[in-house]
């Protein structure tokens, strides 16, 4: 896994995976942290005065084994046949601190009399049905109050903004920003497999098979009332690698070297919404199902991902290789070839449902930022 990640990234990484011995030897091994042991984060939310830690489960453990392969009264692998086996769990629960800008409980109802700019300015929300020209100018006159009636509000928007956190805070400027904030938790679950078994075929001849697994699924808890307004992404991430190699002494002057190389992996991302129709139960019309819209509205934090689903699998790889290694008195010659073919399939729809932007300058008044 590494030595693939490692060639993507632009570098080149190689390790040894260790073979067993002719003695039955193993470890085990465990790491742990929790919240407990450390100290509030300097931006943590505050509940009875006190900063509330996040919470921090994280386990990494696991265990090696490695011995000669006996099979009794049938097969002795001692100075023949190796096997070792390695396995790493990861299990962990990391909490952070998220900080948003939701609308108000006031906005929510259309009462924008207390809406203001970091300055302190009020926001004036203008009404686009009383647009008129009036000597070569557009005019349009303020909402009485600030107010926008109950009756003119949109049925989807109403929906929509219950998908917003509830204002925990007092905001850090007059125009109402970062006004919540909490604790979540990312969620790491990580398996790491390692099997390899050697065998001496002749004095001269020696395969050896491993097989590798590893899976990096990360999950989130949400601060949203509802999951689906969430705007991190899980991921569903699996690899599975198979090597197979046979080394053969041909004479104290030439080697020869076949590899083979089998790698199939899956990558999977999927909103919270993925999977449901919401343009029925929002209100929304000529809105695809399947996901959760993302909204993004300038001033507050979004609501829905813009990263709705992405899916490469499979994800395949084949390696064929033959080394030949000739040494000739002073000089060392070593021939051969590779072929790697290879094949990703993927569906990519960051906005399966769509994407709503809304501007502050919709309903303005012309020349009046």
């Amino acid at each position: 896994y590494a030595a693939e990640y490692g060639r993507s990234a632009g570098g080149v990484i190689i390790a040894t995976t260790k073979s067993g011995t002719n003695k039955l030897k193993g470890t085990l091994f465990e790491y742990l942290r929790n919240e407990k042991l450390d100290a509030a984060n300097l931006f943590a939310a505050v509940q009875n005065n006190d900063k509330v830690r996040a919470p921090l489960r994280y386990n990494v453990f696991g265990g090696t084994v490695g011995g000669p392969v006996v099979i009794p009264k049938l097969y002795n692998g001692k100075d023949k046949t190796f096997f070792f086996f390695a396995y790493e769990g990861q299990r962990r629960h990391e909490g952070q601190v998220r900080t948003l800008t939701v609308p108000g409980e006031l906005e929510k109802a259309g009462n924008f009399s207390l809406t203001r700019t970091a300055a302190g300015a009020l926001v004036p929300i203008y009404d686009p049905a009383t647009t008129r020209t009036e000597g070569g100018r557009i005019l349009r006159d303020v909402f009485p109050g600030n107010i926008i009636p109950a009756n003119r509000l949109d049925a989807a928007a109403k929906n929509i903004v219950g998908f917003y956190p509830v204002g925990n805070r007092a905001a850090d400027n007059a125009s109402g920003a970062n006004n919540f904030r909490a604790n979540y938790v990312n969620i790491l679950n990580r398996n790491n497999v390692t099997a390899k078994v050697d065998h001496q075929l002749t004095s001269n001849d020696r395969v050896s098979v491993r097989y590798l697994y590893n899976s990096d699924n990360t999950d989130n808890t949400s601060v949203f009332p509802r999951e689906a307004g969430e705007t991190i992404v899980p991921a569903l991430r699996h690899q599975h690698f198979t090597y197979g190699s046979w080394t053969k002494v041909v004479s104290p002057e030439m080697i020869n070297e076949i590899r083979f190389t089998y790698g199939d992996r899956i990558n999977w991302t999927q909103s919270a919404g993925l999977g449901q129709d919401w343009a029925t139960p929002l209100g929304l019309r000529g809105v695809p199902a399947g996901a959760f819209p993302a909204f993004v509205v300038t001033g507050y934090t979004n609501l829905g991902s813009t990263a709705q689903e992405r899916k490469q699998f499979p994800i395949r790889q084949w390696q064929f290789i033959d080394n030949f290694s000739l040494v000739k008195g002073k000089h060392t010659m070593k021939f051969g070839f590779e072929m790697r073919p290879s094949y990703n399939y993927e569906v990519n729809r960051p906005l399966a449902s769509g994407q709503f932007n809304f501007s502050p300058l919709g309903t303005g008044l012309p020349g009046t930022a």
